[in-house]
């Protein structure tokens, strides 16, 4: 399994690849409050300030272009705000971005989750009642709040959220999944000039235990994978072929993986795991030729 997806489980609230010089980008908050990114290289991390006097534990999501990158996070006032970086600049814009113009108050269990559409970007989130909502850059400088997307669903109040976005041959379809009150995980398609429609996965069922993150892998058209982090800290892998445990986060911050997960890690060439351990903050432990521990630490 990629490096990003035990680093996304493990260490931060969002993730993105780097730039040329940079392996990958982390989201974390250090102090409470404060928003940081994280840039990983193979000479160490360097950390950025995004921004202050947030929301404690407040969601950020990315949204990387063609020319920026914008991070999502939410304000003390739970509205939701903004900060962006030319990607040949070093620092982010000290100034919030526009969306925080729109005065979109979210529920203060909100998570984030962002996507690029054939008409521009939209994020998504919970308002002060639970309905899952969406705000949609009809232009650079504004920002305009759509409807709640399917009033009918019952979305449990702080569900992780996940958006894919998929061009069509006639038009673009995105794909939000969360986590549905009825215990298994939903998705909402959201296909432009149709109605929205939500589904059940009926076999991403995830009980009682409440859900911290989602991971999505579209690893074919009609296949995909969904990594959840569970509140008991477990790590799980959904698919239509059943529920496999890949392991638990452990109070050290460290995954370790169950005995029947061992089997189910990629083989990985020697010179990638020389790499991986070339990191600073990265501990791995192998067990006969796989990984059997990957830690990520400050």
């Amino acid at each position: 399994m990629a490096l990003n997806l035990f680093a996304q489980a493990l260490a931060a609230k969002d993730v993105c690849p780097g730039t040329e010089e940079e392996e990958y980008n982390l989201l974390v908050e250090e102090e409470e409050g404060e928003l940081l990114e994280e840039r990983h290289t193979r000479f160490g991390i360097e950390p950025v300030v995004i921004a202050s006097e947030l929301k404690p534990g407040t969601p950020a999501a990315y949204l990387v272009g063609e020319t920026q990158k914008i991070v999502f996070c939410v304000d003390k006032n739970h509205i939701l705000q903004d900060y962006s970086i030319k990607h040949d600049e070093d620092q982010y814009d000290p100034e919030p971005g526009p969306i925080g113009n729109a005065s979109i108050r979210l529920n203060p269990s909100s998570k984030l989750t962002a996507a690029w559409t054939a008409k521009g970007a939209v994020v998504f989130f919970q308002d002060e009642q639970g309905y899952l909502r969406s705000a949609v850059a009809s232009d650079a400088e504004t920002w305009t709040v759509n409807s709640p997307l399917a009033e009918a669903v019952k979305p449990v109040i702080g569900t992780p959220l996940a958006a894919r976005f998929t061009p069509l041959a006639d038009g673009t379809s995105v794909q939000l999944y969360y986590s549905s009150e009825d215990e298994y995980v939903h998705v909402l398609t959201m296909v432009e000039g149709s109605a929205n429609q939500d589904n059940q996965l009926n076999w991403a069922h995830l009980g009682d235990q409440k859900a911290k993150r989602f991971l999505i892998q579209q690893t074919e058209p009609e296949n995909v994978l969904i990594y959840v982090l569970g509140a008991d800290n477990s790590f799980r892998e959904l698919s239509q072929h059943g529920t496999n445990l890949i392991g638990h986060v452990s109070s050290d911050g460290k995954l370790d993986l169950a005995n029947k997960a061992e089997s189910a890690m990629p083989e990985m060439r020697p010179d990638i795991w020389l790499w991986l351990s070339s990191f600073p903050n990265v501990e791995i432990k192998m067990r006969d030729g796989r990984l059997t521990r990957l830690s990520l630490s400050d």
